[in-house]
């Protein structure tokens, strides 16, 4: 039980520090630089009328994609539209009376999922508890998905990098490459997905799976997902495979786990009163060294350590009106399988360890129109599991406090993070807890005004310690300290948004060090419905360092057009036009020596400062022309510009075109579909091979009925240098 008490105690310690660090508040302040995507509207449990209402999310840079499904008493979705940069909005139409959970996912450039995020809202009078399904009415719902595609793929798409092979050890001493795992420039891919879902009355399984021949071997995650999801009645639920859980804001984000989970709910009158989760599993597989082969040079990676993770989770309430979530987490890089002295020789991170506990407070208040949160962490995190043990602590009371035998299963190096100075009283306690800590709190309050519509306003104060480490993230806190805040405006019918937020944060790069930083953004865009004309405009300025001789400064400005011209019927005209301006200036001082020749050198230090400006354009119209229901045409044209107006060297900008056009056909009763899009780009700053670049896919896809459809598509791409991607690919998919 040694070890029980140990991390309670830890805990306890933690939670106390998070709670009088809160009450003590510095008087300075930040914006979070890590990746999200987070709810702007509707807020958790808001209501909302029945002609529905918008929806509004916020996003970094990595997600250029957002898609809205919400579930209710009926079901829908939309796509967000991006309005101005980091926002993507949809509007939901006219919605049944009952309780909504909607839900945001986000998708990067190249189409892959990277965050989802919900919520819940109601309209009207929520369902009474009498309305549920009884033993009588109870009756078997179920369906399957079922999809396969496979492809062949010449060239080296992005990236020249052509040949992956193993790296082991031979039994002479030497190393030798095994066979090769995937020849980039000409290979055959494949994947299929299965999902089945079965449920009866309280009862309900969801068994899920996608495989992925190609893309498997490299240091990246695995693309392949399986799992089984098991709900009883309202209390329990089971999960093994793959899993997603997002219990602690500051050390969890969604995350996936790969190994067995389970849960145990207490329900009261439709309410969750109390919840407890364990998963045991990993956060990624242990990869061999890797020869990589490119175009002109040969590299080695080290190995990718496999990390095992352990988490337990328990959770009182629901956050309305009171919420309290506690989550213990441990997570350890496996070195079992590994060798070692070849991944050191190789320059590869050392094996690494992580014990971390989170607490998360939440009260909604005012029918939901109040929400205050305390987000709290704090992880000790060993930097080498290889330097030593429980038992090998020089303080005799740490010793005596931790069992031994609890080395075979949690090697934390105590001695390696101070955790000696948690069981003491010395001076630098306080900031050990400081630097290892992170920490989150603030309000979200919510404005009707009247019958112009809503607004939202989020303020929060953010720590997050220089040393602070959560291995079950898909982002890593940026270490930072500070108050950052944001309002959204949403008026006639949501079709008037402002947002705007800002920031004072101070920056911690290093131990020790701290880099002012503040920062202010303004959003408008006016979109109402059906209407041929809307608009958006945005500006932002961003400085951060000290003093006007080392300091930078940034600041953006741009705007847009775009709408819908109804021709006939079944023809419109959809149309978008964008502006914007980018310029960073940076300032640095540099200590130069300088030197007088006579009968002995004279040397002194000289303070020069620097200064360097970069100005970016962009410029972007599009345009999408669908004459009848069965034909659109599109086209667009977008200038990519950056330039230094102070380089001597050469002043012009270097400019990127890129002119687009395509076009669709429908046949078959709109169940046969056909796409050809193509675009060439320019580069007039460059010459030869890189000077232009063109890229070219081709796309069919036949529904034979509303549950079964086949597609093909081709791509051919012409890269810079000279080279060439080509690749073919087919599918099929079916729901049952």
């Amino acid at each position: 039980m040694r070890p029980f008490f140990l991390l309670l105690e830890i805990g306890l310690t933690f939670f106390v520090s998070a709670i009088q660090a809160a009450e003590a508040l510095p008087s300075t302040l930040p914006p979070s630089t890590s990746a999200r995507l987070e709810f702007q509207l509707p807020l958790p449990g808001e209501s909302i009328p029945s002609e529905g209402g918008g929806l509004l999310v916020e996003t970094d840079s990595s997600i250029r994609q957002v898609l809205f499904h919400w579930t209710g008493p009926d079901s829908g979705s939309a796509d967000g539209t991006i309005q101005f940069e980091g926002f993507f909005q949809a509007q939901t139409g006219p919605l049944k009376p009952g309780a909504w959970v909607l839900e945001a996912q986000g998708f990067d450039a190249s189409g892959h999922l990277v965050s989802r995020r919900s919520t819940t809202f109601e309209v009207g009078a929520s369902p009474k508890a009498s309305q549920a399904p009884t033993a009588s009415t109870q009756r078997v719902i179920q369906d399957l998905y079922l999809s396969a595609n496979f492809g062949l793929k010449f060239g080296v798409a992005q990236n020249d990098l052509q040949l992956i092979q193993s790296l082991k050890p031979l039994p002479n001493g030497r190393l030798g490459a095994g066979p090769a795992m995937e020849p980039f420039d000409q290979f055959l891919s494949g994947n299929a997905a299965m999902v089945y879902n079965l449920q009866q009355g309280m009862f309900r399984l969801k068994l899920r799976g996608t495989t992925d021949a190609s893309e498997t071997w490299t240091h990246a995650p695995s693309p392949s997902r399986w799992g089984a999801d098991l709900y009883w009645s309202d209390w329990v639920e089971g999960h093994l495979g793959d899993q997603y859980p997002a219990w602690s804001q500051l050390l969890m984000d969604g995350t996936r786990i790969r190994g067995a989970g389970v849960g145990l709910i207490f329900v009261k009158d439709a309410n969750p009163l109390l919840r407890a989760d364990l998963a045991v599993g990993s956060l990624r597989s242990t990869i061999d060294p890797q020869v990589l082969y490119f175009a002109n040079s040969v590299d080695t990676s080290p190995s990718q350590l496999g990390r095992s993770i352990q988490v337990a989770h328990l959770g009182i309430g629901d956050g309305t009106p009171v919420g309290l979530n506690f989550t213990i987490l441990h997570s350890k890089d496996l070195i079992e399988e590994v060798d070692m002295p070849l991944h050191d020789r190789l320059g590869g991170a050392s094996p690494r360890e992580n014990m971390a506990v989170g607490a998360d407070f939440v009260t909604r208040l005012w029918k939901n129109r109040f929400e205050a949160y305390l987000n709290s962490a704090m992880s000790l995190t060993t930097d080498d599991i290889r330097l030593g043990s429980l038992s090998d602590s020089p303080n005799d009371s740490i010793r005596s406090k931790i069992s031994s035998p609890l080395d075979d299963w949690m090697t934390i190096n105590y001695s390696t993070r101070g955790a000696e100075l948690l069981a003491s009283e010395s001076e630098g306690k306080n900031a050990f807890i400081w630097e290892n800590l992170a920490l989150r709190t603030g309000g979200r309050f919510l404005f009707p005004l009247a019958d112009w519509g809503r607004m939202r306003l989020d303020s929060r104060w953010i720590h997050v310690g220089t040393e602070f480490q959560s291995f079950a993230r898909s982002v890593q806190e940026s270490p930072r300290t500070g108050w950052e805040w944001s309002t959204t405006s949403a008026l006639a019918h949501d079709a008037l948004l402002l947002a705007v937020s800002g920031s004072e944060v101070d920056a911690h790069p290093a131990l020790g060090s701290s880099i002012p930083t503040h920062s202010v953004n303004a959003n408008l865009a006016w979109t109402p419905t059906a209407n041929p004309v809307s608009w958006h405009a945005e500006s932002g300025a961003q400085n951060s360092g000290g003093g006007t001789e080392t300091r930078n400064e940034a600041w953006n400005a741009g705007g847009g057009l775009f709408g819908t011209v109804r021709l006939t019927e079944n023809g419109n005209l959809f149309w978008r036009t964008g502006y914007g301006y980018f310029e960073n200036l940076s300032r640095i001082q540099i200590n130069t020596m300088g030197t007088d020749t006579t009968r002995r050198v004279d040397s002194q230090f000289t303070t020069r400062s620097y200064q360097t400006i970069v100005q970016n354009h962009s410029l972007d119209a599009s345009l999408r022309w669908r004459p009848s229901r069965d034909l659109e045409w599109r086209t667009g044209y977008m200038l990519a510009s950056q330039g230094i107006p102070n380089d001597t060297v050469k002043t012009e900008q270097n400019q990127t075109h890129r002119i687009q056009g395509g076009g669709s056909i429908w046949g078959f009763m709109h169940k046969l579909e056909c796409a050809l899009d193509g675009s060439l780009v320019l580069h007039p700053s460059q010459s030869g091979d890189d000077a232009t670049g063109w890229d070219q896919t081709f796309r069919t896809s036949w529904d034979f009925d509303n549950s079964r459809s086949v597609r093909f598509a081709e791509r051919w791409v012409h890269l810079p240098a000279g080279r060439d991607d080509f690749r073919l690919e087919m599918g099929w998919e079916a729901w049952y």
